[in-house]
């Protein structure tokens, strides 16, 4: 195995060195195994974010720089998006060098989450379906420095301690509280992975963005999904938390140099929101806890606490198989929204509609993890869960509630506000 140079990784790569993400894109309009293994070996160098191999236990990462297979799965080409993912999710492979697969016409892309958040796949995706790769190779060599967590902290945090303050209010405003109310015993869960992925029309997103307009609300695209998403689920009878993880991008909280260099910079925290919460109050919300440098604080903190001896931060005690957990649903949304380097992919010109879906590991049993990207207009959503805590028709029939009438759901919350 070529090995060469080496990376410091930081805790939060660590911490999800074990976690897989899976990703595809499509339809294409043609995908080869010789194509795609040509475009991908300029960039497996030395430095490249390809090329670390991960592990929870150690600061210092090798590089193997060999080539990595590409796999053909005519076995998976005839199936669902959704089907594709439940069946690699539940695949008995452990997180580590990046994996292609090409399932007919979508290709497919696993690899640890400690090589880098989903900027990483977006990468890839652009380059190897692409039309032009040629940048691909360069900029998968732009590691985020190591200093990272402290250069954000330093930048946004130092130089305003009167934001601490605002962290402080808003930690107590979100914590958890002691769990309260009916729980549920499980047995065996892990085997329970399961994916559902759906897409809104674009005529539908379309709708729902007048819709918004219309109602004089001021919202981002991730308010309006998170607001509609509990919305969705809330009304197949299904209890959630009352407190909704969401993604923070930390680059924010860099120079704007940083803005597209790779690695893990984003962080979920979970905000509590009214039950029926309209996109401005929780878009709020997500502004106050962004605007505040919060997430830029958790990741000092966690690299502080790296520092300490035998601390093991960073390294979560795995969950037992047999668990009791409360009997709500915990959620947790990550909303990409446009994918503007996907304009030169190279897509199949007769598929109705191109996609982006991605299948996050939830960080429990309880917990249901959505993934949301929009291409050409469309928006397509993952989820995914354990069929252990939830019945996955439940979450089919809250995605495609979402994805058919989401102007319907909107309007629901209107009436509620």
């Amino acid at each position: 195995m070529p090995r060469s140079d080496t990376t410091r990784s930081t805790v939060l790569d660590r911490a999800l060195a074990t976690s897989r993400t899976i990703a595809m894109t499509g339809p294409l309009a043609s995908l080869d195994a010789d194509r795609i293994r040509e475009r991908l070996a300029p960039a497996l160098t030395p430095t490249s974010r390809l090329t670390v191999v991960p592990d929870p236990a150690s600061k210092t990462w090798a590089h193997d720089v060999s080539p990595i297979p590409i796999s053909v799965r005519p076995d998976l080409a005839e199936l669902s998006p959704g089907e594709i993912l439940t069946r690699l999710r539940n695949a008995p492979v452990p997180a580590g060098r990046p994996e292609y697969l090409l399932c007919g016409s979508w290709l497919v892309l696993e690899h640890s989450h400690g090589i880098g958040d989903g900027r990483v796949s977006l990468e890839q995706f652009a380059g190897l379906a692409g039309r032009d790769e040629a940048a691909m190779a360069a900029n998968l060599e732009r590691s985020l420095p190591a200093n990272s967590a402290w250069h954000a902290a330093r930048r946004y945090l130092l130089r305003n301690p009167g934001r601490l303050r605002e962290i402080a209010r808003l930690r107590a405003a979100n914590a958890g509280g002691a769990p309260a109310g009916p729980t549920r015993s499980l047995s065996g869960w892990r085997t329970t992975r399961h994916v559902v992925a759906t897409s809104m029309p674009a005529d539908r997103a379309r709708a729902l963005r007048a819709a918004v307009a219309d109602s004089g609300m001021k919202a981002s695209s991730a308010a309006v999904t998170v607001a509609l998403w509990r919305a969705a689920v809330t009304a197949q009878g299904v209890a959630i938390d009352d407190r909704t993880q969401v993604l923070f991008d930390c680059r924010r909280y860099l120079d704007p140099t940083h803005a597209a260099d790779h690695g893990n910079l984003a962080v979920g925290i979970p905000i509590r929101f009214p039950d029926g919460a309209t996109p401005p109050e929780v878009g709020d919300r997500i502004r106050a806890v962004a605007g505040s440098g919060w997430p830029a604080a958790i990741l000092a903190s966690a690299e502080l606490r790296g520092l300490l001896p035998k601390s093991g931060a960073g390294i979560e005690p795995e969950a037992s198989d047999d668990v009791q957990v409360p009997d709500r649903l915990r959620l947790s949304v990550s909303d990409m929204g446009r994918i503007d380097m996907f304009d030169d992919v190279d897509w199949d010109p007769t598929a109705p509609s191109h996609h982006l879906y991605a299948s996050l590991e939830p960080d429990g049993p309880d917990a249901a993890t959505t993934f949301v990207s929009e291409i050409g207009g469309v928006r397509s959503l993952t989820t995914t869960f354990y069929r252990a805590f939830i019945d996955p028709a439940l979450i089919e029939a809250a995605q495609q509630h979402l994805c058919d009438d989401p102007v319907s759901l909107f309007e629901r919350l209107l009436t509620r506000s």
